[in-house]
């Protein structure tokens, strides 16, 4: 058996996970057929990889004994049973042993293999489901051998690529056609052309498309993870990942946390540097220019040195440094209260009703909810962290400074008991992720928002 595969002509073809991420589901479905026409040449084998690494990591298994062993070794040791020696590994001996190891390293990637795996699984299902309703030697079976279940299969799968294709705005002509590429497509192409398509629909909403198709895919999507989530859930979460994206640290500031550490006594550890820089950074997105990644724009340009600068004043021991950072926490206060007014005199009048009353645009509301987290810093009497306990705080009027303070607790609170609106969709607000909370949560928000209140006369909300 000729395990050797032709590196140069697959590497031409292969579609790696990299591409993936900047391709279209059209560009996708082109690049598979012509994979599809590639035969690999041995044993009549036609076996994908995932990406370069894996292909590279695939050709030392199919010729080297050590590769072999270490592969299974990592995957599944039971399965070298049949090459063990009473001391070792017996590597030099047992070619029909390691000619089967390597022929199922190869089914595992295998077209056909792999369809015939899954069509029988889609059987045993059905056989399972007649049996326990009762009807099994009745007559009612949904496929009467492998070959209507791979049948059955496909059908499935292209039905899932076009309902993708149809969200993404193609017409019936156009899906017709589709419908006839995609049942030329292998099993595993069609994974991997379902599992794009399927990304693709489900953000569709990105590129200005909405439709209650679309809608559904999402919550059907999400359901499988919080019975309680939806389509807003979805877009929710996605919104956040995106704007944690792009409120980093600056590339070189770990340098500067390390250097730190070495000279100071406790280290800043990952907790404490997440309390006190990450929820303060500014957005700052990026491009490659002559293979160096540096802003996107001025805009993103000037974020970034503030973002620098506010990592500085952190871990800088002059006492005069931290003062930039504390203003720029006195001046998010200040946002954060003009942007809460409203929702503040509805607290304040009792019509406040935190199902409601949401924030619309979720990502200021994480800002802003970030920032009334973070404000008071890692430890209270911290001075280097806490903006309450800073000479900065002393240094304001008295009045003022007590106003700030019930500012501060009345919005962490009133920001607390929003968070309970994005609980009963699903949404884990503390790493905001998809999350089973409870439906209904009224009594805890009620609390809530009855503490805050306290603070209300010194805020002054006119």
């Amino acid at each position: 058996m000729d395990f050797t595969l032709n590196a140069e002509k697959y590497k031409n073809q292969l579609l790696t996970q990299e591409e993936q991420k900047n391709i279209t589901p059209d560009q996708m479905m082109d690049r598979l057929e012509e994979q599809q026409r590639f035969d690999t040449g041995f044993e009549g084998y036609k076996v994908r990889f995932e990406s370069q690494e894996d292909f590279a990591e695939g050709q030392k298994i199919l010729v080297s004994d050590e590769a072999l062993v270490q592969y299974y070794e990592k995957k599944d040791p039971s399965m070298l049973a049949g090459l063990r020696s009473k001391s070792s590994i017996n590597v030099c001996g047992k070619k029909a042993e390691k000619k089967k190891l390597r022929r199922k390293y190869l089914d595992a990637r295998s077209d056909e293999k792999m369809e015939e795996a899954e069509a029988r699984k889609m059987w045993d299902a059905d056989v399972k489901k007649l049996r326990d309703s009762g009807e099994w030697g009745q007559g009612a079976r949904s496929y009467n051998n492998l070959e209507e279940a791979k049948e059955a299969l496909k059908q499935q799968d292209t039905d899932e690529i076009i309902e993708c294709f149809k969200i993404l705005g193609k017409s019936e002509k156009e899906l017709k056609k589709i419908r006839n590429r995609v049942s030329g497509l292998g099993y595993l192409r069609r994974q991997q052309l379902k599992k794009l398509a399927n990304k693709s629909a489900l953000d569709a909403d990105l590129n200005g498309m909405d439709s209650e198709l679309l809608r559904e895919k999402q919550t059907r999507y999400v359901k499988t993870k919080v019975k309680t989530a939806d389509w807003e859930s979805y877009r929710m979460v996605r919104t956040i990942q995106e704007y944690k994206s792009n409120h980093q640290l600056p590339d070189d500031a770990q340098e500067k946390i390390d250097k730190y550490n070495k000279t100071h006594k406790p280290a800043l550890d990952n907790a404490y540097i997440n309390r006190t820089l990450v929820g303060f950074m500014k957005e700052v997105k990026y491009t490659t220019e002559n293979g160096k990644k540096v802003p996107a724009t001025k805009q993103d340009e000037e974020n970034l040195k503030w973002n620098n600068t506010f990592v500085d004043s952190l871990l800088s021991d002059n006492e005069s440094d931290w003062e930039f950072r504390f203003k720029a926490m006195d001046d998010m206060i200040q946002e954060c209260w003009q942007f809460s007014l409203p929702l503040l005199k509805k607290m304040q009048d009792g019509t406040f009703d935190y199902k409601k009353d949401i924030i619309d645009d979720v990502a200021t509301y994480y800002m802003h909810s970030r920032h009334q987290l973070l404000m008071s810093g890692w430890n209270e009497k911290d001075k280097r962290s806490s903006l309450f306990h800073s000479k900065y705080a002393e240094s304001i009027d008295q009045d003022y400074r007590e106003e700030l303070d019930a500012r501060y607790n009345c919005m962490t609170l009133m920001y607390r008991a929003m968070d309970y609106r994005y609980a009963d969709k699903g949404i884990d607000v503390t790493n905001f992720e998809l999350k089973y909370l409870g439906s209904d949560n009224s009594e805890i928000v009620n609390t809530i928002i009855e503490t805050a209140k306290t603070f209300l006369p010194k805020c002054n909300l006119e």
